[in-house]
């Protein structure tokens, strides 16, 4: 069985000056491949969290029969989503939404067994 090679890209010049080579300073690369200045000590900035708009609303505060509406909720697959994504953080919760006619309505249903 013949061996495999792995080929690197800067294992041999490219046939033609890459035209990415045209668009930096001459300085950076007049005397061979460009130069890139190494820096140490630099930190990794944090990504941003997401949070889901459901994590605003005020679920632990809720009671069996307590409810909040959401204004400007266009859909009732939102609320559906929100009460989903709800039972999942406090597990033996239930949750339902419908949508009424200035937004979404949440309810705190009575908890499961």
């Amino acid at each position: 069985m013949a061996a495999t090679r792995l080929v690197n890209m800067l294992d041999r010049p490219p046939a033609a000056e890459l035209k990415a080579l045209q668009a930096l300073p001459r300085a950076l690369y007049q005397d061979g491949p460009p130069k890139y200045p190494i820096d140490t000590n630099v930190e990794i900035p944090t990504r941003p969290r997401r949070q889901s708009v459901a994590a605003s609303f005020p679920w632990p505060q809720l009671e069996v029969g307590h409810s909040f509406v959401v204004p400007g909720a266009t859909s009732y697959k939102c609320g559906h989503c929100w009460c989903k994504w709800a039972m999942a953080q406090w597990p033996g919760k239930r949750f339902a939404s419908r949508k009424v006619e200035n937004g979404v309505r949440i309810w705190r249903v009575e908890e499961t067994k």
